[in-house]
């Protein structure tokens, strides 16, 4: 089995503990950072399949100005943003930042490890997806 590492990049502690406990429990190892500063520092050091990001992280840089400094450093790293702003310019900010997905808050768990699982196994079909 590949051992799937993400970072996961919030400034709120709270919603940190519980995404990490979320995947962790879908067998992916996580790496967390409260700050978009301390999320570059990681990916000088480390590599990741994937990172997901919040949006609008107070203070420091945004999670635009990280996914564009991150994908200088990983280029071919996913990125998933995670946003309560749901206004129109959203999906085209993020694609000109190099961001792979954009999920709305709230979010449910499934929708995020369904999101996941689409970026890390792009030829998988989830059972779900198949009819009968």
């Amino acid at each position: 089995m590949i051992i799937q590492k993400i970072l996961l990049v919030d400034d709120d502690r709270d919603t940190l503990h519980l995404v990490k406990n979320v995947l962790q429990q879908a067998g992916l190892t996580v790496l967390c950072a409260q700050s978009g500063e301390e999320a570059i520092v990681v990916l000088e050091k480390k590599s990741f399949r994937l990172m997901i990001t919040d949006l609008n992280m107070h203070p420091g840089m945004n999670g635009f100005t990280l996914s564009r400094k991150a994908a200088r450093i990983a280029p071919l790293m996913p990125i998933i943003m995670c946003t309560g702003d749901i206004s129109l310019e959203i999906p085209r900010l993020a694609e000109d930042a190099g961001i792979t997905t954009v999920l709305g808050k709230p979010y449910n768990p499934e929708e995020l490890l369904n999101a996941i699982q689409v970026i890390l196994v792009p030829d998988c079909v989830s059972p779900r997806a198949v009819s009968n």
